[in-house]
């Protein structure tokens, strides 16, 4: 996973506080947090080792969440350290009422460079997903692992390429070139002018490389993605009984989605677990009860 790793403040309350409004926290925790690292998570407890890289910084807001992933067991050894920055830190206020979640993210700390990239060891991969950040860096990375797969002559060997696509800012051009899964956001699509999930997947079909897999969530009107043949498949939202914590549900629902995928399913069949796996994370908080969803998942062959 190529990302973020920062950590969130989160702040429970029976209700969002209105402007220059002074209210109680009925709870408060500490977390590891970042989109590459939630996903890392969520696939871990499915089951999959996972590897995090990204810029860190110095001080307790490190320490602390380094520490959090080694307990999660999710590996950080590459990580780039900047000893005159701080740990980006995400001030979280959830509310308890509806589940949603109200984000405030700080950071100083520069961005993983292509540079950094190049130092890995690509072979070692079975998967690469990058969390769609800096596109001009990014894109070399991803052009490196691109160049790569080219060079081996067994499919096995090839790493697969995934990335994601939340901020509105990102340019598609330099992203999705060399990416086997492409993965939207609400807030993406809109912002390219597509109405529905449906609508933006067979809309960005047309920038994708040959054969690529294309998925788009869409909130509580669910999720749609675009197979190889360009089929279009749609599944409904699959919400839990209470929505309780929606924090890193689109992080789940990228999870299910390389999960699936990797252990061989269908597109079709990837949408559904994810989408089944995003809901039941809304229904619960943090992450911890997702990891019974791993022997849930069956591959048709």
């Amino acid at each position: 996973m190529v990302g973020l790793i920062c950590l969130d403040i989160i702040n429970f309350c029976d209700r969002y506080p209105k402007e220059d409004e002074d209210i109680r926290a009925i709870d408060q925790k500490w977390s590891q947090g970042g989109n590459a690292t939630n996903t890392s998570l969520v696939l871990t407890l499915l089951g999959r080792e996972c590897e995090l890289l990204a810029t860190v910084g110095a001080g307790m807001e490190t320490e602390f969440t380094l520490a959090a992933l080694d307990r999660l067991g999710i590996s950080h050894g590459n990580c780039v350290h900047h000893s005159h920055c701080r740990l980006p830190t995400s001030y979280v206020v959830i509310n308890r009422g509806t589940g949603s979640r109200t984000i405030v993210h700080y950071r100083n700390l520069p961005e993983l460079s292509a540079a950094d990239f190049i130092k890995l060891d690509i072979s070692k991969y079975g998967w690469i997903h990058f969390e769609g950040r800096q596109p001009d860096q990014y894109r070399a990375m991803m052009e490196q692992v691109a160049t790569y797969n080219a060079s081996q002559t067994k499919s096995s060997s090839r790493v697969k390429i995934s990335v994601e696509l939340e901020k509105k800012r990102l340019s598609t051009s330099e992203l999705v070139l060399f990416a086997d899964v492409v993965m939207m956001s609400k807030e993406y699509a809109i912002s390219n002018g597509y109405q529905s999930a449906e609508e933006a997947v067979v809309g960005l079909r047309a920038k994708v490389k040959p054969g690529a897999i294309v998925t788009c969530t869409w909130g509580d009107r669910g999720a749609a993605a675009s197979d190889q043949e360009e089929k279009v498949w749609s599944c409904p939202a699959i919400p839990s009984p209470r929505v309780i914590d929606t924090l890193g549900a689109g992080d789940t629902f990228n999870a299910g989605v390389i999960h699936s995928l990797y252990k061989g399913c269908s597109t079709e069949q990837a949408l559904k677990f994810a989408c089944e796996l995003a809901g039941a994370k809304c229904g619960m908080e943090g992450f911890d009860g997702l990891k019974e969803f791993g022997e849930h998942l069956h591959v048709n062959h």
